[in-house]
């Protein structure tokens, strides 16, 4: 067993684990696994957006600083840096609760694809695992067709390798202990939603079923586009940075916005579906939490005093032109 099991798979697979035992639903299951693990991050999450929220509404500032100190990057670094400083900013705060969901996502997709090990906590070492295995095997080298390569292989290559089909089809000769129930609002989340693309070309119509596997990619990828929309500045300090600077790094978040929600789509149209469940739901209560961090930011007189910093720098100026 791998540091990365150990630390990150092995808890994720718990904590599904014990879900499942309670809701024995698949579904239910990731949903309510997606809201504990946000909430169990959103103390980061909080400081984190704080931070990117104090940065979006700061960009007027920056720009007012790019262009009085264009000629002296030194200078300029130390006046941000003040900025920053003064806004209790920390400029990579944002990146952590991001980088975070990567290891995630990893840790979930193995025990998404391992059911028998992270949500049923069968081992092949388990009494009796490995004959059931081997009387699967047969069936499936009788069965013939889509199962041929089930059934040449050993008991170790199908329990390391198809876990899944394990749990779908050992329940059909008997074998009910090995049975997850991934059915959600007739959505198979086991299976992948690139798996249209088969029927389609052989010629075949998709059952309403697998079509359905669709609308998860589609409703991750607009879910992605809409966290990422609500997360830049507003029209009018998008407006107000643009003023003076080309902001190569608005025109970035810009680009970015509309990205993120490609990859999200063609990642989660090649993964389980239950991958894309997770995604959808993070997404939504990302969306909740930065209302809630917005909210508790001006209750608390967190905000950034942009105004005020304008009309102070626009009076500065014009007091020097008197001069």
């Amino acid at each position: 067993m791998n540091i990365f099991s150990t630390l990150i798979t092995q808890p994720l697979g718990f904590i599904l684990r014990t879900i499942y035992g309670f809701v024995g639903n698949y579904g239910w299951s990731i949903i309510i696994f997606t809201i504990l693990i946000k909430l169990i991050l959103f103390p980061l999450t909080y400081k984190s957006q704080k931070s990117m929220e104090k940065q979006k509404r700061i960009q007027p500032l920056l720009t007012e600083l790019q262009a009085k100190y264009a000629n002296d990057k030194e200078k300029l670094q130390k006046e941000m840096s003040k900025l920053y400083q003064e806004n209790g900013i920390n400029p990579l705060g944002g990146c952590l609760p991001m980088l975070l969901q990567f290891p995630i996502l990893i840790g979930l997709y193995q025990v998404i694809s391992r059911p028998l090990t992270y949500l049923l906590n069968i081992r092949l070492t388990d009494a009796g695992v490995v004959d059931k295995l081997n009387m699967l095997i047969t069936k499936f080298a009788q069965t013939g067709g889509t199962f041929e390569k089930y059934g040449s292989m050993t008991a170790e290559t199908l329990y390391n390798r198809a876990q899944i089909v394990v749990s779908k089809y050992g329940p059909t000769v008997g074998f009910d202990e090995f049975f997850v129930n991934f059915n959600f609002f007739g959505m198979d989340l086991s299976a992948f939603p690139s798996s249209v693309v088969t029927p389609i070309k052989q010629g075949l119509i998709p059952t309403l079923g697998t079509l359905a596997l669709v609308l998860i990619p589609l409703l991750a990828a607009f879910t992605t586009w809409l966290s990422s929309k609500l997360m830049q500045p507003s029209k009018e300090d998008a407006q107000r940075a643009n003023a003076n600077s080309e902001n190569t790094a608005a025109d970035m978040s810009k680009s970015m916005t509309y990205m993120m929600p490609i990859m999200t789509g063609f990642i989660t149209f090649t993964l389980p579906t239950g991958m894309g469940l997770y995604w959808i739901v993070s997404n939504v209560m990302q969306i909740l939490q930065q209302r809630v961090i917005e909210f508790i930011m001006k209750r608390k007189g967190e905000d950034v005093d942009v105004e005020g910093y304008l009309a102070a720098e626009a009076d500065r100026k014009k007091r020097k032109k008197r001069k």
